[in-house]
């Protein structure tokens, strides 16, 4: 199943998600969508794919993951869309991190939000797919660290 294609019925079809691994939280299940989502499938540990089944487990979990996932909807994601008025509304100081490899959109998109925020800053993490906190680690860490130490 490619990227776009589970994209696309994660948002439409509820057996979809939970043959994802939101609904039905098998070890395979979950460590399937957590190979699509990392940049280097090798990452994807048995301790991690553990983690994430516990997460997954949880009561309430399958129906939150349906909620976020109806955004795959056009129509509701139009509805939902953040403007460039608001964001550049936003006083606070915000750190957006993209990667290299996350499957659900290009580091165009944070580049522009980082760009229309007036305090916004843009920070690209090469060879790292959705989750750039367990892959590139170090890197990570080090830029979040950096920007909480920060003067406001």
């Amino acid at each position: 199943m490619t990227r776009g294609t589970l994209v696309q019925s994660l948002g439409t079809h509820t057996s979809e998600i939970r043959a994802a691994g939101a609904g039905d939280p098998t070890a395979e299940r979950i460590r399937t969508r957590l190979e699509w989502l990392m940049a280097d499938k090798a990452t994807v540990t048995n301790e991690l794919v553990e983690a994430r089944r516990q997460v997954d487990s949880r009561p309430g979990f399958a129906e939150s993951i349906r909620h976020i996932m109806c955004l795959q909807d056009p129509d509701i994601r139009r509805s939902n869309m953040v403007t460039d008025g608001e964001l550049a509304a936003v006083q606070a100081p915000a750190m957006f991190i993209w990667t290299s490899d996350d499957p659900f959109g290009p580091a165009a998109q944070g580049m522009h939000i980082a760009e229309t925020i007036p305090n916004g800053r843009f920070q690209f993490v090469d060879g790292a797919g959705h989750w750039p906190q367990w892959e590139q680690t170090e890197e990570f860490n080090k830029v979040v660290l950096d920007f909480l130490a920060e003067p406001s």
